[in-house]
């Protein structure tokens, strides 16, 4: 009676869990990294968010694709402020050096990760921002 339980349940559990993957990804009027950040943010913290959107910015500046990168550098930047209205970043690393007393340095060193992708969201956004002028500047004086 039990192998045939499990003969039942085991590929019904397969199906629906493969059934609620595929739900979730059927997004398809987004590009993948849309996807991604869709399914990435359901679980992630705040200062997480910020992280995958510079890295994905990163990506895009790095191939070219600038008005994407422009795009997620100001989601992260936007993300940033946000938590630094509402001081969720820091509480939420504080609450976890107190539960894992031993933690205290990986606690500053995830705050040191997250004012970095900060910074670097606001450096990339610049830099992007600022490139049509400097090209056309130095166009002028050649």
């Amino acid at each position: 009676m039990k192998l045939r339980f499990s003969l039942i349940i085991f590929p019904l559990a397969i199906f629906l869990t493969d059934y609620c993957w595929a739900r979730r990804m059927r997004i398809s009027d987004f590009p993948f990294s849309q996807k991604l950040i869709t399914i990435h943010d359901e679980e992630a913290s705040p200062t997480e968010r910020i992280h995958l959107r510079v890295s994905i910015a990163k990506v895009f500046q790095d191939w070219g694709k600038y008005p994407e990168a422009i795009t997620y550098y100001s989601q992260a930047i936007e993300l940033a402020r946000s938590i630094e209205n509402r001081g969720y970043y820091i509480e939420e690393l504080l609450a976890r050096s107190y539960e894992n007393r031993g933690e205290c340095k990986w606690a500053l060193r995830q705050f040191e990760d997250g004012i970095d992708d900060i910074y670097h969201a606001i450096d990339g956004y610049i830099q992007i921002e600022q490139y049509p002028k400097t090209w056309q500047i130095f166009k002028e004086y050649e």
